[in-house]
């Protein structure tokens, strides 16, 4: 498996911030996923946000 990823942090208050993160993933078909449907080609894009925060 390949993998490459980017993300950004915004602190928007003293104890909250945001965070984003894009995943590009390449997958050989003899690892995880052996019942593969034949129409995948092994890749995937993965985006995520949150939002962190203490109280």
């Amino acid at each position: 498996q390949h993998t490459f990823s980017i993300g950004a942090r915004y602190d928007i208050h003293e104890r909250m911030a945001v965070k984003l993160q894009v995943d590009r993933v390449h997958a050989r078909e003899y690892m995880f996923w052996t019942n593969v449907d034949t129409d995948w080609d092994g890749r995937a894009t993965i985006v995520s946000a949150t939002l962190d925060f203490t109280f």
